[in-house]
């Protein structure tokens, strides 16, 4: 999470204020990263002791706890509605009895920022696209580049049609985020769709100087992600912000 606000044009200002004028996010998802080595894990909020400690779950891989280094530093997000929310804080305490737990030094500060489906990011993604169920006009998996983000959907471009504005289908995503690839499904809607022929050069079998060209159909499609889980938007909004840093657009 940046410290720093997006141009007006992406998202509200990123803000910091306390844990208690955000509301302790009891029961809701943590996204943990320990700093030393960026391995991340989820969590989910039981209880605290306000200004001393918060207390979450031990993370959990193949249905086993995984046993955190108490003074690790950690960097902790998660989602509260329209809002992105990020704050550093230590493992304190690691317990074993009567569960697996963590007590977390209560962070004094927590970076709040509102996301917006207008933050829009230029891309030019290769992805995956697949029917959504039987009766899909598309009937089976193609290729297709995604040349625009947001959290709320996106733009593809491809050589096959994907469907009929209204129809729904299913897109892999394949985004960096923080040096881990995050690959992941989405359900999309149709919204537009355009139909153009183009001209594109083709190599020359006789080796002359003369350039050739072929005609080809290209589609374009405006979609809108349905029913993204908080994890998903967490990762498109992490990868719209670290793109945007990289070209300059933060301020």
């Amino acid at each position: 999470m940046f410290l720093c606000c997006l141009e007006e044009d992406f998202m509200a200002e990123v803000l910091k204020v306390s844990m208690d004028e955000i509301g302790v996010p009891f029961g809701l998802s943590l996204q943990i990263e320990l700093i030393a080595t960026k391995e991340r894990y989820s969590v989910k909020v039981v209880g605290c002791l306000p200004n001393k400690t918060l207390i979450v779950t031990a993370p959990r891989i193949d249905g086993k706890s995984v046993w955190l280094r108490e003074t690790s530093i950690i960097k902790a997000r998660f989602m509260m509605g329209t809002k992105v929310c990020a704050f550093s804080s230590k493992i304190e305490k690691s317990c074993r009895e009567p569960v697996a737990y963590l007590h977390l030094v209560y962070p004094e500060v927590v970076e709040s920022s509102v996301v917006r489906n207008a933050a829009r990011l230029d891309t030019s993604l290769i992805t995956s696209v697949e029917p959504f169920n039987d009766d899909s006009s598309l009937k089976k998996k193609v290729a297709a580049k995604l040349i625009n983000l947001s959290v709320g959907g996106g733009r593809f471009t491809s050589k096959h049609d994907l469907g009929d504005v209204g129809e729904f289908c299913r897109a892999a995503l394949h985004l960096n985020v923080e040096g881990f690839d995050e690959v992941f499904k989405v359900c999309c809607e149709l919204c537009y769709r355009e139909e153009n022929t183009i001209e594109v050069p083709v190599f020359n079998e006789e080796g002359e100087d003369e350039e050739l060209t072929k005609l080809v159909t290209m589609y374009t499609f405006g979609v809108k992600f349905v029913d993204l889980t908080k994890e998903q938007v967490l990762l498109i909004t992490a990868y719209i912000y670290r793109s945007l840093y990289e070209q300059g657009k933060l301020i």
